[in-house]
């Protein structure tokens, strides 16, 4: 249903603490202005003389940089660095890899400072993707809210019934099987949504789904397939259905299995 999820998945999450503790340094994320303007410049240069060949820009802008929100940048070097370029992976060298994924935070708005990023900081500075570096995530959520005269919200606040997830996997074995399978819509899949507000996650579905009749279903079986994602994805459920009106102020927060996630308690 999401089209725009790429092939480098793997989040490894929980590696932060693990490489800034061995390092004896504090952690640090892209957020930090970890990189500059003229390492960025050099991973451009690397990008459209080899990575272009087979990728655009905005194949590693939003929902793939999204997916690796919490790794290691190390993790995603040597992701890549052993699978690309596709004709010769790990051809490259270790600082043509680091370029250009400076290149890609560039492309995620991800901010540029004094000092290069160096293959030794890569494995003790995490990746911080947000959707607005100009209006991070609380604030644009508590705006919403405010608009709708409302709490923020989340999924992580038992916004949907079983009942309604029921309906939805109804929906899914019915008419979303025929071309999609269950795991389709776990971990990195609704990761790359989290932070988008439950409506974008139906706007786009309803525009692109069922395949062969976009936008035939109602609205509310739309959003009841939704809530079996989340289901799946083991959001917690709660007393009171997830509406359309809701959809609009909810924000999606997938989260793995953290100990101590975030200020909210983990999902079973």
């Amino acid at each position: 249903m999401h089209s725009h999820v790429r092939p480098f998945w793997i989040a490894l999450l929980a590696l932060g603490g693990v490489y800034a503790n061995a390092a004896g340094q504090d952690a640090q994320t892209t957020a930090h202005m970890v990189y500059t303007e003229e390492q960025a410049t050099r991973g451009e240069d690397v990008f459209w003389n080899i990575c272009s060949e087979c990728h655009f820009e905005e194949d590693f802008a939003g929902p793939f940089m999204q997916s690796w929100s919490g790794a290691m940048v190390k993790d995603l070097m040597d992701e890549i660095k052993a699978t690309m370029p596709e004709d010769n992976p790990g051809g490259l060298e270790d600082s043509q890899y680091l370029d250009v994924i400076t290149y890609m935070f560039k492309i995620n708005g991800m901010p540029t400072g004094d000092t290069e990023i160096s293959t030794t900081d890569a494995g003790i500075i995490e990746i911080d993707w947000r959707p607005s570096y100009d209006e991070p995530n609380d604030e644009a959520l508590e705006d919403d809210a405010d608009a709708a005269g409302q709490d923020a919200q989340t999924t992580a606040h038992m916004v949907y019934t079983e009942e309604q997830a029921t309906r939805g996997e109804d929906v899914f074995w019915n008419i979303c099987s025929e071309c999609h399978f269950e795991e389709d819509f776990a971990g990195p899949f609704m990761q790359s949504w989290s932070g988008a507000m439950v409506k974008d996650l139906m706007d786009e579905i309803k525009a692109t789904m069922p395949e062969d009749n976009p936008g035939g279903l109602e609205d509310s079986q739309y959003l009841d397939v939704i809530t079996y994602m989340f289901k799946i994805n083991g959001m917690p459920t709660g007393d009171t259905e997830i509406s359309t009106t809701d959809a609009g102020i909810i924000e999606i927060d997938w989260r793995p299995s953290y100990d101590e996630p975030n200020d909210i308690k983990p999902y079973d």
